[in-house]
């Protein structure tokens, strides 16, 4: 795979750390690897892995320096076949994103902190079909603050190589570490350092620390280590600016005390660590808050404010241990940091965001997926990636497009083109088009909550009918139909299918019904929703951790989760009200997980407040079948509330007065709360 990488520079940082080690990982995976930047002392190292270099300022906001760089970026990528353009800072992206579009180039963006946020910034900024993020706090701020579909955000934490981080011999005094950029916004940890080195040398004499890191607070840190030197009446921090060899500087360190990918570096050293920065302090890292610093990057993010009086308890309760027990400890953490932070595992990660972000095509022909999406639904969202992600399975051509609520702006949302279903000559040229129509899950084909909506999908598939083009139903469920005139359409539809699909025994037995003695009928078979056979889509137990932190902070608690639906009846929004009442007088938590956005986060926040439980929002639907993995029970008003309970494996309830909910029930061992049963 060849790949284009652009970034702001490659100096010293724990970005550009991080790039570095990817694409050496990625060139010895054998990619090739093409990076754009403003240079630094990294380029090097960049360059004797195997991976080419070119200079350009893409960190200046010159309008002039833009111009040339998106000329030059033009020429690079009309001349040379990459297969995809991966950008690592939000200028870059806005830069290219374009550029890539034109040429029919995936793009993948990387975030690797924090951006300031303006109304100007957030309309220009740009995260191409799929966007990585290195901590799942990272995801959520893209989530909250620019709208990027979570579904589209991996979180892929920073790589490290091990085998250039190794244990060292200390000997002579405990030494303190602290290594960053001396920024504004990075310098916090070492400042505190030199507030509280008096008082840290009264409790533990002969300690030494050291201060790594170049930058525009570097003179005044020196200037705070000087005056704390005098204080104490030794030279006891020394400043040794930018630092070339990080490993030995980190070897030499007891304690390390900093965050980020500098924390992790430490740890493979077996230095103690003490995560303190600008962003929060998460204290003494050891194994039972690794994973959950590692939620935030290791940046302790949401941990509460830096001081200098924690910073002083917490390393004076280290330097209390000893050198023995400090190895020890740190011989955990690199353990641990072998585990879960190995740069391969990462390098591995990242090609499987490109493969998926190069299966984008905006081509015609291929498959034509229609359905009920785009309409904020999470269990129709999910439908539609579970059936593309079969069409590129089942279908050499490997092409996919779909016909949405929303177009061009679900295009970018679902990462395959879209046209809007509302417009009947855009649609029927689609079908002319396309290879196949597939109806990719859904109760479509039914008359019961609306006559015009079944007219459209029977229509969709006379018209393909027409074009002479493969029809298939995969997952589809068949409802209630009325009139003669319905079932004579439905009869016609369905006979001019290829494979019909069907989620449940009364929609089969219906189908089979309509096309006894055809020839269509041994087209007809019983399959699972779509959403049950999209495993490869669901989220990760990390996220929902970080979702349920978020929400009831470190409690762990007994949690019930309840999925409401608005057009629901009062009857079954006040019995729901009332089991979860019950549920929460015997001590549990109740999570209500907003399934529909446009319609049901009213109704769930109303709930919520009433109850004194929490709404989830803003989620996918593999983030719903995590979080419920959590969960001891859900109830639910919706069909795909019902799924990603099963899914989780919890006990499920289903409410309302949709058939469909009462059939799923039955076949998959929920309980259904009838009207009888309520009385």
């Amino acid at each position: 795979m060849r790949i284009l990488m652009l970034c702001d520079s490659m100096g010293t940082g724990g970005a550009e750390t991080h790039i570095l080690t990817l694409c050496e990982c990625l060139v010895r995976r054998g990619n090739e690897v093409t990076l754009l930047s403003g240079g630094g002392s990294l380029v090097p190292s960049l360059l004797s892995c195997g991976a080419r270099h070119i200079t350009l300022p893409l960190a200046s906001h010159s309008p002039l320096d833009m111009h040339r760089c998106r000329r030059y970026i033009s020429r690079l990528i009309r001349k040379e076949r990459f297969d995809v353009v991966h950008s690592h800072s939000r200028l870059s992206s806005t830069l290219v994103s374009d550029l890539a579009k034109c040429r029919g180039l995936p793009l993948v963006t990387t975030v690797h902190a924090r951006f300031s946020l303006t109304p100007l910034r957030r309309y220009l900024s740009r995260w191409g079909d799929l966007s990585v993020a290195v901590s799942q706090d990272l995801k959520q701020y893209l989530i909250d603050n620019y709208g990027v579909a979570p579904e589209n955000i991996s979180v892929i934490h920073n790589g490290v190589d091990g085998s250039r981080f190794s244990p060292r011999v200390r000997e002579g005094a405990l030494t303190v570490g602290f290594l960053s950029r001396l920024d504004g916004d990075s310098s916090l940890g070492a400042r505190l350092l030199c507030e509280i080195a008096p008082r840290l040398y009264e409790r533990s004499r002969g300690i030494r620390i050291i201060i790594g890191g170049g930058g525009e607070e570097l003179e005044s840190i020196k200037g705070l280590a000087r005056e704390a030197n005098e204080i104490i009446g030794e030279e006891c921090i020394a400043c040794v600016g930018e630092v070339a060899d990080t490993s030995a500087f980190l070897g030499a360190c007891d304690i390390f005390v900093g965050v980020s990918r500098a924390a992790i570096e430490a740890s493979l050293c077996s230095a103690a660590v003490v995560l303190c920065g600008n962003e929060g302090f998460g204290g003494i890292l050891d194994e039972d808050n690794f994973l959950s610093a590692r939620l935030s990057n290791f940046c302790a993010r949401g941990d509460g404010a830096a001081d200098g009086e924690k910073l002083l308890a917490a390393l004076s309760a280290l330097l209390a241990e000893g050198r023995e027990v400090l190895r020890a400890r740190g011989e955990m953490l690199r353990a641990l940091s072998l585990r879960y932070c190995s740069a391969e595992r990462a390098a591995a990660e990242t090609e499987k965001v490109y493969r998926r972000a190069c299966r984008f095509s905006g081509k015609r022909g291929g498959s034509l997926l229609c359905g009920y999406y785009g309409f904020g639904n999470m269990g129709d969202d999910i439908l539609l990636r579970a059936a593309a992600e079969r069409a590129r399975t089942e279908f050499s051509d490997g092409r996919v497009r779909a016909l949405t609520n929303g177009g061009k702006r679900d295009a970018r949302r679902f990462g395959l083109a879209c046209t809007c279903r509302h417009f009947p000559i855009s649609v029927i040229l689609e079908i002319a088009r396309c290879r196949r129509l597939i109806f990719g899950g859904g109760t479509l084909l039914q008359s019961e909550t609306s006559r015009r909506s079944f007219v459209y999908y029977a229509s969709l598939l006379m018209i393909a009918r027409l074009f002479h083009k493969g029809c298939i139903l995969w997952g589809n469920g068949i409802g209630g139909v009325k009139g003669n005139f319905e079932k004579r359409l439905l009869a016609l539809a369905l006979g001019g299918c290829k494979y019909i699909g069907l989620r449940d025994m009364r929609s089969l037995a219906i189908a089979r019904h309509i096309l006894k003695d055809s020839a269509k009928e041994s087209a007809v078979a019983l399959e699972a929703d779509l959403a049950e056979s999209a495993e490869s889509l669901y989220s990760s137990g990390e996220r929902a951790v970080h979702l349920l932190r978020g929400l009831f902070g470190d409690r762990s608690g007994e949690i019930v989760a309840a999925m409401p639906r608005r057009r629901s009846s009062e009857e079954d929004i006040l019995h729901l009200s009332k089991m979860l009442a019950s549920e929460k007088r015997r001590g549990a938590e109740i999570l209500f997980i907003v399934m529909n956005s446009r319609e049901d986060r009213r109704i769930c926040e109303e709930l919520a407040r009433s109850l004194g439980g929490k709404t989830l929002h803003g989620i996918c639907f593999g983030d719903a079948v995590e979080v419920l993995r959590k969960c001891k029970r859900a109830y639910s008003m919706r069909l795909h509330g019902l799924v990603a309970a099963h899914l989780a494996g919890v006990e499920f309830f289903g409410f309302g007065e949709d058939e469909k909910i009462k059939r799923y029930c039955a076949e998959r061992g929920g309980a259904f709360l009838s009207a009888e049963e309520k009385e």
